[in-house]
């Protein structure tokens, strides 16, 4: 392993700068890759499953190209057995709380006292 816990890359590619694991378990390795001028995010499934589900993620990924919001891949550079991201600086979703309590459900908008809103203005009613 190189610095930062990655593996040094082959000559010709573009190596990183510096590199920060964001996440690791027995599953996955996620790591920020700082390279010049720009970060990426990349990826690496593990275990015996590793290269069904990085080819299950790839094609999800490539089905999804182009939406906001989702999660893009990048060209180059790549890193052979990885997922490589753009890094758009966002946040953990496990770092975040979950915006609805565990017995609230989004309805459509509607006027009276049971229903409350959102800061986005999405009603919500109790779960029944």
């Amino acid at each position: 392993m190189g610095a930062g816990g990655v593996r040094p890359e082959r000559p010709g590619r573009d190596p990183p700068v510096r590199a920060d694991v964001v996440h690791e378990s027995t599953r996955t390795r996620v790591t920020r890759l700082f390279l010049d001028g720009r970060t990426l995010i990349r990826k690496e499934p593990l275990g015996p499953d590793a290269q069904q589900q990085l080819r299950h993620e790839l094609a999800i990924l490539e089905r999804l190209r182009g939406i906001a919001g989702v999660a893009q891949l990048v060209e180059a550079p790549r890193y052979p057995d990885s997922i490589t991201l753009e890094d758009v600086g966002g946040s953990s979703l496990a770092a975040l709380s979950t915006p609805l309590g565990p017995t609230m459900v989004p309805v459509p908008p509607k006027a009276g006292p049971r229903y409350s809103t959102m800061p986005s203005g999405e009603a919500l009613r109790p779960m029944t």
